[in-house]
């Protein structure tokens, strides 16, 4: 006995929207890697601010208000 139906495949879709949450536990790891390097820093008395890029900063943002 032979089927006459044609074989059918199924198609997975990931959204864009899906693939950005994929990526968020890999940023918010990141983001707490940075944090405790700032807070080792900070403890060990080496962590420098940069207060002329911090200004830079400041002022470009008003300006554009």
């Amino acid at each position: 006995m032979q089927s006459n139906q044609a074989k059918s495949t199924d198609k997975v879709e990931i959204s864009k929207k899906a693939i950005e949450m994929q990526k968020v536990p890999n940023i918010m790891k990141e983001r707490q890697d940075k944090i405790d390097q700032i807070k080792k820093s900070i403890e060990a008395g080496t962590y420098q601010v940069d207060t002329k890029g911090i200004a830079d900063k400041m002022l470009n943002f008003y300006k554009q208000q």
